[in-house]
């Protein structure tokens, strides 16, 4: 006899689709990578109000790639922040805006598999209310 199941689909995968996103900084850990050594900031960037949607962005804070660092700073409002110390936590809970497409990486059974990346991002430009002013 088949079993009767009830499955709970709630905090299944959901496949992000490439497009722009807007996308709340839910957290921040720095991180070593274990192939070149350089330190990076992880993100956890939430894409839908609940947080359980979410996507991660490594920007590195050394090295050529330190500018994403910065972009993603200036991206969450604070524009002024060109070099130095910086606490990522004055950020946590902002939108920025995420350009995000597929890449393709080899996973570690050596299978092709495509993943979400961050391509670009962006300062979120809060949409105007359709509530006009019409006062006269």
């Amino acid at each position: 006899m088949c079993p009767i199941v009830n499955p709970d689909f709630s905090e299944a995968f959901k496949p992000i689709h490439p497009g722009t996103y807007p996308c709340r900084i839910q957290a921040a850990e720095l991180k070593t990578s274990e192939t070149t050594g350089t330190k990076y900031i992880s993100w956890e960037l939430a894409l839908d109000p609940s947080g359980k949607l979410k996507i991660f962005h490594n920007t590195p804070i050394h090295g050529r790639g330190a500018g994403m660092f910065r972009d993603l700073i200036h991206a969450a409002g604070d524009e002024k922040y060109e070099t130095g110390h910086y606490d990522t936590g004055d950020i946590l809970g902002h939108t920025i805006v995420c350009e995000i497409e597929n890449e393709t990486y080899i996973n570690s059974q050596g299978q092709e598999r495509m993943r979400p990346k961050v391509k670009e991002v962006r300062k979120f430009e809060a949409q105007p209310s359709h509530e006009a002013d019409l006062s006269f």
